[in-house]
């Protein structure tokens, strides 16, 4: 009879108690009929009755938000803009976040105070300036989320714009736009080149022009140079007729003296 007794409250206990396990990552929050009777709880097994309390567990390891939001530029251009968000929860603040938001933090408190921060960071930039400078655009961003975030014990650690998708018009005449640069800068570029090349003809032919005069001015005071000059260029071979008796780059008078 004693057995039996026992055995019903050990029954009775097991059917109005359960238990829950906070894994390693986690941090607990025993709650007995929505207020908070124990926490943080560390990583453990945990029991509780069925009857008003419970435990909650929030992941305290780096967590992932993404989403997509139609933004404007402050020219009024639309765009589609997918970003990234990486944060943790900080556990030391657990008790405070489920205390004044809860286990749906992430809906209340993250989604839309990154879309309020998209828009109005979008809006400051011009639509061309947006495409070329998106890690600036993150930069912004986050410092932003780190400040709306940061008292509620959520940590940002970084956010990462995927993408800026803008209307298919107003891309067109992006394309069309870096081609026309693309355009005008090979212009100059060849400007440039064909200058540059016009002038070094221009000094070429100058510096030929200069040595030439100076060449002349010296064959003019010294006339040997001019005999000279020939023999540098004779390949050695007398010619096999001759008018007269005068042989090339032979000085007949000193021979005979």
């Amino acid at each position: 009879m004693k057995t039996i007794k026992i055995l019903a409250i050990i029954l009775s206990t097991c059917i109005i108690t359960g238990c829950s396990q906070v894994d390693l990552g986690e941090v607990g929050i025993k709650t007995e009929f929505g207020k908070i009777k124990e926490g943080p709880l560390k990583e453990g097994l945990y029991w509780y009755t069925w009857f008003g309390q419970n435990i909650e567990t929030y992941n305290i390891k780096n967590q992932t938000f993404d989403t997509t939001e139609i933004v404007f530029s402050k020219d009024a251009q639309e765009a589609t803009m997918m970003i990234s968000l990486l944060y943790n929860l900080d556990s030391s603040k657990i008790v405070d976040l489920h205390k004044n938001t809860g286990i749906k933090y992430s809906d209340i408190l993250i989604k839309p105070n990154f879309s309020d921060t998209l828009k109005n960071v979008s809006g400051k930039w011009e639509a061309m300036d947006m495409i070329g400078n998106r890690q600036r655009l993150s930069v912004e961003v986050y410092t932003n989320m780190v400040a709306l975030l940061k008292p509620y014990g959520i940590n940002v650690q970084k956010v990462n714009i995927t993408n800026i998708d803008f209307k298919d018009a107003f891309e067109a005449a992006v394309e069309e736009k870096q081609v026309a640069l693309q355009k005008a800068l090979k212009a100059k570029n060849d400007t440039v080149r064909i200058k540059e090349e016009a002038e070094q003809k221009l000094l070429t032919a100058e510096a030929e022009a200069k040595a030439m005069s100076v060449r002349a001015k010296a064959l003019e005071q010294n006339k040997s140079l001019v005999e000279y000059e020939a023999v540098m260029k004779w390949n050695g071979v007398l010619p096999h007729y001759m008018m007269g008796q005068s042989v090339p780059f032979i000085n007949i008078g000193s021979i005979q003296k």
